[in-house]
């Protein structure tokens, strides 16, 4: 099975449950990932922004 499949976010539980991989093999994948952060960009938000984002 392709690793990106594996270690993905939302499958990993359903994987080490199953015993498809072990947690340690997802704390290596975690581990080997690049930091790419420099990449993140930052955005602002108003309160007005959040309040109706949360349907208040």
């Amino acid at each position: 099975m392709d690793k990106e499949i594996l270690f993905d976010t939302r499958l990993v539980n359903r994987w080490i449950s199953r015993k498809v991989i072990s947690t340690g093999d997802y704390e290596k994948w975690l581990k080997e990932l690049p930091d790419v952060s420099a990449n993140a960009e930052n955005i602002e938000l108003s309160s007005r922004d959040h309040l109706e984002s949360s349907g208040s």
